[in-house]
């Protein structure tokens, strides 16, 4: 077989340290597949990108999260291919498989193009701007060696298979997540809860006054679950994202 590795798809939005192009009004090159060969710039970048990848037999699109949140190894799934890729993506051992609704703004990212067009394909998000990525990115090349040691692709050192029975949590936006904000401005000083079991009640962190030190609020977990995003980035606002929980049973806000 063959595999094709594509180091950076945006180098100007990293020379900037954004998500999006510097050009044409900071447009967001993942939300602008499958593109088109007659439009702009961008819009004809995206779909070379996006041809140039059709038939493959699978496509991994490697993320960091976004800038000041900690997020655990996930595989990230278009809904309306589930059933075909949540199998392919148990070898790759993420901590969590979150499948998102068909929605406008996922439709126009490169996995859900990708999918639609009928070639399997994931994101693979994971982040920790807390601690010392390395460790992150070991264990991510690890599972991608995996992942093609199963395909046939490699017979060389590689991670274990995860254990059949290995349990890989698959949540569902809008319907086992619960999205925890804080009502307060100021300085959140976060608690490490970043993959953590916690209990209703629990402390996630606390939003300090910026000019009187003194606690403003605590925010604390709704319900009992797993900690699977976090803001580590300082200051915050009232309906700043705090914190995503995988929880079953209750019902959360759409992430």
């Amino acid at each position: 077989g063959t595999v094709d590795l594509y180091p950076m798809l945006n180098p100007l939005g990293l020379d900037i340290g954004e998500r999006m192009t510097p050009m044409m009004n900071h447009l967001d090159m993942n939300r602008a597949f499958p593109g088109t060969p007659d439009g702009t710039v961008l819009e004809s970048m995206c779909h070379a990108i996006f041809s140039d990848m059709l038939g493959a037999d699978l496509v991994l699109d490697i993320h960091a999260s976004t800038k000041g949140k900690s997020e655990l190894y996930e595989a990230r799934i278009d809904s309306r291919s589930a059933k075909t890729v949540i199998p392919q993506a148990r070898a790759l051992a993420p901590d969590l498989i979150w499948v998102y609704a068909d929605k406008s703004a996922f439709n126009a990212t490169l996995t859900a193009a990708l999918c639609a067009a009928g070639t399997p394909a994931m994101i693979l998000e994971a982040d920790e701007h807390r601690r010392n990525p390395k460790p992150v990115a070991d264990r991510i090349i690890g599972s991608i060696f995996c992942k093609m040691t199963e395909m046939g692709l490699w017979t060389g050192e590689a991670a274990p298979m995860p254990a059949p029975d290995a349990v890989i949590p698959a949540v569902l936006s809008g319907s086992d997540i619960i999205r925890v904000a804080c009502e307060m401005p100021g300085v959140y000083v976060p608690e490490d809860c970043i993959g953590k079991q916690l209990k209703a009640g629990d402390p996630l962190g606390v939003i300090i006054d910026a000019l009187e030190g003194v606690t403003r609020e605590t925010v604390v977990a709704p319900h009992d679950g797993l900690v699977f995003s976090q803001r580590s980035y300082s200051a915050v606002y009232p309906g700043t994202l705090i914190a995503r929980m995988h929880t079953t049973g209750k019902e959360g806000s759409k992430a």
